[in-house]
């Protein structure tokens, strides 16, 4: 009895194995390549059951098991891949977990112009700087902008080389729209235009260090903004002036009388347009700003600022930390 409880217990285990061997070494039958995305945050068992779905893998439950078993599970990556004809179930996971995608990760960063993107872009490979910025100049109505800048949501991308500018602008753009949908949402409520509202988000984005001071810079340039008092934004002289080919990190105090229509300290009101990519909470702050009455603010050199609500107090703060 117990010989032949053996020999079932054998004929099983040899069955097992003999299916967990053919599962994992089954080639797939497609004809063609196969693109197949995993996005971040994509379970193993929900990625294996598509493959299992398309036809691509024979059984997705001993892949599985493998994956757990050697602990491997975690160690997916996202991006795009492309299955070859015939490839191995244990090849394909040996894409997924070396991150062999077919598209190459672009980092966009937050407080980007359109000309770093451009950049980064032509430096990946991507596409070239000239045709990115020439697609930059198509414009959706809406925005009422002469540039993309502002609208081109800083994230990671995934793109095949050799991307035509056009495909990479609107997947930019798409991206901004999708991200930003509830913060649209409230723009006429809060009587903000589309540009006004991404200009100031981007002079917040480039003046704020710290995320937690956000929505009280947002107040400041608002208070102003409410007055009539000049902006008085650093960064939107460096931007005017980095259009007309000078760059620079710290500004003198001739360079507060450089001509430029981004010169908020020569001109009142906003900008022409916004003169970054700003990120998330730089645009909710400017729909969600702080109410307060401070007028002024300067920076500490520990990346916060001391903020005050008139001039006599503001030039004592400026000789105390500057």
């Amino acid at each position: 009895m117990i010989r032949k409880i053996f020999g079932i217990f054998i004929l099983s285990l040899s069955i097992l194995l003999f299916f967990a061997y053919f599962s994992l070494n089954f080639r797939n039958p497609l004809k063609k390549s196969f693109d197949f995305e995993i996005k971040k945050g994509d379970n193993p068992k929900g990625i294996l059951k598509i493959l299992k779905e398309k036809g691509i893998i024979f059984d997705w439950q001993f892949p599985y098991i493998y994956l757990k078993f050697t602990k491997l599970d975690k160690k997916i990556k996202a991006g795009e891949y492309q299955i070859q004809p015939g490839e191995r179930v244990m090849d394909i996971l040996k894409k997924f977990l070396e991150g062999r995608t077919i598209y190459i990760p672009v980092t966009l960063k937050e407080g980007w112009t359109i000309f770093d993107y451009a950049k980064e872009l032509e430096r990946k490979g991507i596409c070239s700087k000239d045709s990115f910025l020439n697609s930059c100049k198509r414009v959706p109505l809406w925005i009422e902008a002469k540039n993309m800048e502002g609208f081109l949501y800083p994230d990671t991308y995934f793109f095949r080389k050799n991307t035509p500018s056009d495909e990479v602008v609107i997947k930019l753009y798409n991206n901004f729209l999708k991200k930003t949908k509830d913060l649209r949402q409230v723009l006429q409520e809060k009587k903000l235009k589309p540009l006004e509202w991404i200009t100031l988000a981007s002079i917040v984005e480039r003046e704020a260090k710290m995320e937690s001071e956000k929505p009280k810079i947002a107040g400041v340039y608002l208070n102003r903004l409410k007055i009539n008092m000049k902006l008085e934004a650093d960064p939107t002289i460096l931007y005017g002036m980095a259009l007309a080919g000078i760059e620079r990190k710290i500004l003198t105090k001739e360079d507060l009388k450089f001509p430029s229509d981004y010169n908020t300290y020569l001109n009142y009101g906003l900008p022409p347009g916004p003169i970054c990519n700003p990120s998330y909470s730089s645009m909710k702050a400017v729909l969600y700003p702080e109410e307060h009455n401070f007028l002024f603010f300067v920076a500490k050199g520990d990346g916060s600022h001391i903020f005050s609500e008139n001039l006599k107090d503001h030039i004592k703060a400026i000789q105390l930390y500057r």
